[in-house]
């Protein structure tokens, strides 16, 4: 498992090369269109369907407020803004998975989550389309890692010997 972690973390590097040296601007529009459409998912009429999911909504909301608002560096003596590039857009994403994960499978919480973070990811993906090479890559290790710490019982409260009988039969 450690292997496999260190080879996918290899291999995310290498293929994030490419995307962190082009700092092309992305469009926030697509990603701002989605979360309005979220808050019509949680909200009817100005009544939350749920308070979680307004939680979700509202923390998603904050953080790409948040990131939009950062301003520029200047590099060279020329403006920069690194939060809206490819690059930038990732780091958005791993900051809104991290919010999702948080959320119950199933549930509006993790719609709203899912659908903002698949908006974000297409953004980066329509600039950058070793992006999707990179992430798919990535996808798979891990999955291959969710799939070996369940067959061997891997989890936090698992036990040496369950993962061993496991491994022997």
């Amino acid at each position: 498992l450690k292997a496999i972690a260190q080879d996918r973390a290899a291999a995310y590097s290498s293929g994030m090369t490419g995307v962190k040296a082009d700092k092309t601007l992305l469009d926030f529009r697509p990603i701002n269109k989605t979360v309005l459409n979220a808050r019509n998912d949680v909200v009817f009429k100005g009544v939350p369907k749920s308070q979680d999911a307004l939680g979700t909504y509202r923390s998603i909301e904050t953080l790409i407020d948040t990131w939009q608002r950062q301003p520029p560096e200047l590099v060279n003596g020329f403006a920069h803004w690194p939060h809206r590039t490819a690059e930038g857009l990732d780091a958005l994403k791993q900051a809104i998975g991290e919010i999702r994960n948080s959320t119950e499978f199933g549930s509006l919480s993790r719609k709203v989550a899912d659908n903002v973070y698949n908006s974000i990811k297409a953004q980066i993906t329509k600039q950058a389309p070793e992006y999707a090479k990179t992430m798919k890559g990535y996808a798979e290790a891990s999955d291959k890692i969710k799939e070996l710490r369940k067959t061997f019982s891997l989890g936090e409260n698992a036990t040496t010997d369950t993962a061993l009988r496991k491994l022997q039969s």
